[in-house]
């Protein structure tokens, strides 16, 4: 189908280019020199054979001057041998005899009839060229964007696999600890763990973007949970509220619970009259949360540094100059501010 429409339009661009030269005959010599077309048959070989055969030899990295040059003086005999054959037939036609030119004004019609074909196809040539470096450059440039789109997605997947590594390892000591003590607290330890697992996977499977509620509920048992483990000695306030429009919200996974996270990792969270604070506002797609704690002097987990990084580069990879997030300290607290425009489910 293709080999089709390309003959059909370089076989309408022919006769487009003999309709425009015999037009012009016919409105300066008022008359058309049918005979005449038989020149074509050499006009039209010459110029593709130049564009698709000698022009692109020429321009190879590694030509052999002599083989162009061969073949353009064979080139050249062809078509004065063509013209000089279509003059031959033209002037039997005429006066029904065979005549072989002689007169140099012959040739010199010859030539300029070369410069004119030669010129074109070259022209052609170079379009050819550009339309297929354009072609090239599309495709790598489609095949970096396919590259950049999977190493984005093989990283977002790496960087979410590394938000909350501790959480597990942590609940799990406590755990062994309230079961050696026979404690209560392990089985609703258990069920907390297990429904923060539970959403984990879940997220991870949803890829980068979860429902908003989800997010918010895991938020809240990861916090009882934390709780939990400290027997409810560290003072710590939550609060969220949200309108009706963030019912359809949703939100990259682990973001949100990593700043709380850092909270009872990094914060002193000793003192009831200053208790760490963490307050999360809906309105509409745009969610801000604000964070605010003592900063402890030693951090109560070993840890690599690498959460807030990690959540930084999903921000960029996701949510690309749509986002805010800053932070300072001030009188040795640690205050957070964090704005995102959501997406709603689709």
């Amino acid at each position: 189908m293709i080999a089709k429409r390309t003959f059909r339009n370089h076989f309408f661009a022919v006769l487009a280019v003999i309709a425009y030269e015999q037009g012009t005959i016919l409105i300066y010599y008022h008359k058309l020199l049918v005979p005449e077309l038989i020149y074509y048959l050499a006009d039209v070989p010459f110029f593709y054979l130049c564009a698709y055969f000698l022009f692109p030899i020429k321009f190879e990295r590694n030509k052999r001057w002599s083989k162009v040059i061969f073949r353009f003086i064979l080139y050249a005999a062809c078509f004065l041998l063509a013209e000089t054959l279509a003059c031959i037939i033209v002037q039997y036609y005429r006066s029904g005899e065979v005549y072989i030119p002689t007169r140099s004004v012959f040739y010199k019609k010859v030539l300029v009839r070369w410069f004119y074909i030669s010129g074109f196809s070259y022209a052609y040539y170079q379009t050819l060229l550009g339309i297929r470096k354009a072609k090239i450059s599309r495709q790598h440039e489609l095949q970096l964007m396919e590259q950049e789109r999977n190493q984005a997605e093989l990283e977002n997947a790496f960087l979410r696999s590394q938000i909350n590594p501790h959480l597990l390892f942590n609940t799990l000591q406590f755990i062994q600890y309230q079961v050696e003590r026979g404690s209560a607290k392990a089985v609703q330890a258990v069920q907390l763990l297990g429904e923060i697992m539970h959403y984990s996977l879940k997220a991870t499977a949803q890829n980068n973007a979860v429902p908003l509620q989800e997010e918010l509920f895991y938020i809240e048992q990861y916090v009882t949970l934390i709780r939990l483990r400290n027997d409810n000695r560290q003072f710590f306030e939550l609060t969220i509220n949200q309108d009706e429009a963030a019912a359809g919200l949703k939100l990259p996974s682990g973001i949100l619970i990593n700043f709380i996270e850092n909270i009872f990792k990094h914060g002193d969270l000793s003192i009831q009259e200053d208790p760490a604070t963490a307050h999360i506002e809906i309105h509409g797609p745009k969610l801000s949360m604000q964070v605010r704690n003592l900063k402890r002097t030693e951090p109560v987990y070993r840890t690599t540094g690498t959460g807030m990084a990690n959540v930084t580069k999903r921000l960029d990879l996701l949510y690309p100059n749509r986002y805010t997030l800053r932070s300072s300290v001030k009188n040795n607290h640690y205050h957070l501010y964090f704005e995102i425009e959501l997406n709603y489910e689709n």
